[in-house]
């Protein structure tokens, strides 16, 4: 059986008054919801040009005057209300991307052309989930039932059905619409998975290859087998693709990472005597369990043992969970992240090493800088109230994104560095940060403090 070397360092943290240190503080903008839907948005994603992209909600009720218009029964009309992709940045408002179908058609007399000519713009569910440095906006489109108007097979006022994009020209342009599961892009591809919860596979879109799948971890020769889990337990998919198309997620419910020649191998994590724990569903995911982020479903491995791959920054490191805590891994060593007995989920780093994620239990957005756990709500400024629940994202100008509650309402919001730092830096004071630095070898330990 291998072995898990470790050498630990133990971090108190503090309060750090202004002029202690640089301390780089927020300001932060609530980029609101769509028009015409509940009070909701969630930011999946950001981008170098300081664009975000994320999910609202837009709803429609039908009236009798609309029925009158395109000269149909008022019954005919069916409202709804569905999740719609946005994008928004620091100087643009929060538009609206996305597929929509157009109904052209007109009040018939018997054997004679229309007259009363009306157009209607239909919604198809969906959820903006990734933008690459480009702008490219990938939306990834739901049940396509959802529609603002339901009409009849043969409802004699539909003249034609057409397919469009929400949005200016410019908006539209740059917008893809796909049909699975998308958690990030980076020069012209996108990756993700596809299937369900239970049974699904990590893949890569471009428009010139389509979705090609990834090679199972199982099934790589750059691998002898895997150590901890067994095939078809959890979900596959990739989670995040570096500028050199490099690509991390899961594979066998093990962190993986697949090579640019397509092969894969096992993020070294988690040492053949790792104790075992039981699985959850992890607190504050950015999106639902089993999908993206590392987050886990209801189903447990054989031996109560898994990790999973979040993000990999330009130099190769890469940060994700585990059973024994979220995890920065870079190349070498394995760095296990923790704030005391509080386990943390990180999102995403950048290429300074910088790390963003949630902070579970207690449901914090953070950053770890300068070795510290930042806590976001604490470091920013113009939030009014909302308490910064999940950072999923950041940029290389030091640019996050995060979502934010206040009275049960979820809202995305953009953090941008302010060059002055304010007064102080409030940390999560009294939670000591917790490294494990292991390499295979001798045990593990843990100092308590």
């Amino acid at each position: 059986m291998k072995e898990f070397a470790a050498a630990l360092a133990v971090l108190v943290m503090s309060v750090v008054s202004a002029g202690a240190g640089a301390a780089t503080q927020y300001r932060a903008i609530d980029l609101g919801d769509l028009a015409g839907g509940l009070d909701y948005s969630r930011v999946f994603d950001l981008n170098d040009l300081g664009e975000v992209v994320g999910e609202s909600a837009m709803g429609w009720a039908p009236d009798a005057a609309t029925a009158a218009a395109i000269g149909a029964p008022l019954a005919d009309l069916a409202a709804w209300e569905g999740g719609r992709g946005f994008v928004a940045s620091a100087a643009s408002p929060m538009l609206e991307v996305g597929p929509v179908t157009v109904y052209r058609g007109g009040v018939h007399d018997a054997g004679e052309p229309s007259v009363q000519p009306w157009i209607v713009e239909s919604r198809i569910a969906g959820s903006a989930r990734a933008i690459d440095e480009a702008g490219t906006i990938y939306v990834e489109a739901k049940a396509r039932g959802i529609q603002l108007f339901s009409f009849t097979p043969d409802y004699p006022s539909v003249d034609s059905v057409t397919p469009a994009l929400a949005g200016s020209l410019e908006l539209s342009a740059r917008t893809r619409v796909v049909d699975f599961q998308v958690n990030a892009a980076s020069g012209g591809a996108a990756v993700g998975g596809a299937g369900n919860e239970f049974e699904s596979q990590a893949i890569s879109w471009a428009a010139a290859s389509g979705v090609v799948p990834f090679v199972p971890l199982s099934e790589s020769n750059s691998q002898e087998g895997v150590r901890h889990v067994r095939d078809g337990v959890l979900p596959d998919y990739a989670s995040d693709i570096n500028r050199s198309g490099v690509v991390v997620g899961v594979s066998a419910a093990a962190a993986t990472l697949w090579a640019t020649d397509g092969s894969s191998i096992e993020v070294p994590v988690l040492p053949d005597d790792s104790p075992a724990s039981p699985l959850g569903n992890s607190t504050g995911c950015p999106s639902s369990p089993g999908t993206i982020y590392g987050c886990w479903t209801s189903v447990t491995p054989p031996d109560n043992r898994a990790s999973a791959a979040t993000a990999i920054n330009d130099a190769g490191a890469v940060v994700g969970t585990s059973t024994l805590g979220g995890f920065l891994w870079d190349g070498q060593e394995v760095t296990f992240l923790a704030a005391g007995e509080t386990a943390f989920s990180p999102a995403d780093l950048d290429n300074a090493g910088n790390i963003v994620g949630v902070l579970d239990g207690i449901g914090a957005a953070i950053r770890i800088m300068d070795g510290s756990f930042v806590e976001l709500t604490a470091v920013s400024e113009g939030l009014d109230g909302w308490v910064l629940t999940e950072a999923v994202a950041m940029n290389a100008h030091g640019q996050i994104a995060a979502n934010g509650m206040r009275n049960g309402v979820m809202h995305a919001f953009l953090l941008s560095p302010v060059p002055e730092p304010a007064a102080a830096l409030m940390l999560l004071a009294g939670l000591p940060m917790v490294f494990l630095r292991g390499r295979r070898g001798a045990g593990v330990s843990r100092i308590q403090v």
